[in-house]
């Protein structure tokens, strides 16, 4: 590890930050001086908004792919060199505003209990019965799982805050079987050949045989379910400031965006109900 990036890996690490953010943040830095071929902290901000607009034209990544790169960089420039980032030379991208895909009820419930292996079948049921993020699944221990309360505890999650979720009875039935024939020793869902947490990308893959499984064509991911499990929660009438404890959002304006997906639209008045309909042939 370079000097540099040792003072920036101990400052994120004395601020707290995650793991998963620690080594996205590093990543990108790195990259950045493999394209400028010298030691960032030789680099100037014309350099890092050139490089910025290069991943935008020429190599045209994601939106969220190039704030994380911003995000990296200006910790590099601001916190660990202690330079001045000019926001007017580098503006931060505005973020797009996209609705979040979903399943209904019926395919979340097909796709879920479609795997035969049963861990690989719990994991899935979970993340949908609870809305935890993966990753936030994966880091599951066994002492997380309050059966006398009917909850999840889920330690570190985004921002590394703490936060409890309900479980249904269906569910802890479920993890109780589940238990009862894998006996994992420290985390919930256990590699069988490390013994350690399942890896994320496995559970990717399993999510997509189960979606190939039901017949899913779309473009749906993992995370689909958790976006599912917050809409149809919604739908079911759940109060939305619960649903913003459930989900660990920091800002209720971030499980507001689920009002727009929801079937908020069944108990609208039908203001045509009196109109004549002329010709509709080419609908």
């Amino acid at each position: 590890m370079t000097p540099l990036r040792r003072r920036m890996y101990d400052y994120m690490q004395l601020k707290h930050f995650s793991h998963s953010t620690i080594k996205s943040y590093l990543s990108h830095v790195g990259q950045f001086a493999r394209h400028i071929k010298k030691n960032p902290e030789d680099s100037s901000l014309e350099e890092v908004r050139d490089y910025l607009l290069y991943m935008v034209n020429e190599k045209g990544f994601s939106q969220a792919y190039i704030n994380g790169t911003y995000s990296g960089l200006k910790i590099l420039y601001e916190e660990v060199l202690g330079r001045y980032w000019d926001s007017h030379i580098l503006p931060r991208s505005r973020k797009e505003k996209r609705l979040p895909g979903v399943l209904s009820p019926e395919e979340a419930l097909k796709l879920v209990n479609a795997p035969s292996n049963l861990k690989h079948r719990t994991i899935l049921q979970l993340i949908y019965g609870t809305g935890l993020r993966a990753s936030e699944a994966l880091r599951l221990r066994l002492e997380d799982v309050d059966s006398k309360r009917m909850v999840l505890r889920v330690q570190k999650g985004k921002g590394n805050k703490d936060r409890y979720v309900p479980i249904t009875a269906s569910l802890l039935e479920a993890l109780r079987y589940y238990w009862r024939c894998y006996r994992p020793k420290v985390y919930l869902f256990e590699s069988a050949q490390t013994g350690r947490a399942l890896t994320l990308r496995t559970v990717q893959a399993v999510f997509q045989k189960a979606k190939g499984q039901i017949g899913i064509s779309r473009a749906v991911s993992v995370h689909t379910l958790r976006h599912s499990y917050a809409t149809h929660l919604l739908e079911a009438g759940v109060d939305l400031i619960a649903i913003k404890t459930f989900m660990g959002h920091g800002h209720l304006s971030t499980t507001a965006r689920y009002l727009h997906i929801g079937q908020t639209h069944k108990n609208l008045p039908d203001l045509l109900s009196g109109i004549t309909p002329g010709d509709a042939s080419h609908f």
